[in-house]
């Protein structure tokens, strides 16, 4: 039973990788975003396209440089938002998302700057630490949450 419960997962996976398009901007990798999409399409899917758009708001704070804690602080009243009629999605999707964004958002802050380096926009990077959590925690919670959700949804759904 365990063995048909794992393949049924991965051909649902296959078949919501297959139909990703590539509009969906919401991490700094390939992999992060094929993993944000999908946990939002298979958890929240109702409110992908607001999340999305938070995600490209996060994108432009960036881009301004408007101070790293500022702009993940919007993107998480944004998605708060976004979610709020959705308890599960509010309380276990959004903060992984948040907790992301606060994780690894230094690198994505710091390469707009770069980037508006290049293109002669003068701009002051402004980096602000959170020393109150480990990003290896903040990590681990996140992609247990998301995990656990996603498996959850999927018994739920198909069982």
């Amino acid at each position: 039973m365990s063995s048909s419960i794992a393949v049924f997962y991965f051909i649902m996976l296959n078949v919501i990788v297959s139909s990703k398009t590539d509009e969906w901007e919401c991490s700094v990798s390939h992999l992060g975003n094929w993993f944000s999409e999908t946990s939002i399409e298979l958890n929240c899917e109702r409110y992908k396209d607001e999340i999305d758009q938070c995600c490209h708001f996060l994108d432009k704070c960036y881009e301004e440089q408007r101070g790293r804690k500022l702009c993940d602080d919007h993107l998480c009243d944004c998605l708060d938002e976004a979610a709020i009629k959705d308890d599960a999605c509010k309380s276990i999707h959004i903060p992984a998302f948040c907790d992301a964004a606060r994780s690894f958002g230094q690198n994505a802050y710091e390469e707009a700057a770069r980037v508006n380096e290049k293109l002669g926009i003068e701009v002051e990077v402004v980096k602000v630490e959170d020393e109150s959590t480990s990003s290896a925690a903040v990590i681990s919670k996140s992609i247990g949450l998301l995990m656990i959700a996603s498996f959850s949804w999927m018994i739920i759904t198909f069982f």
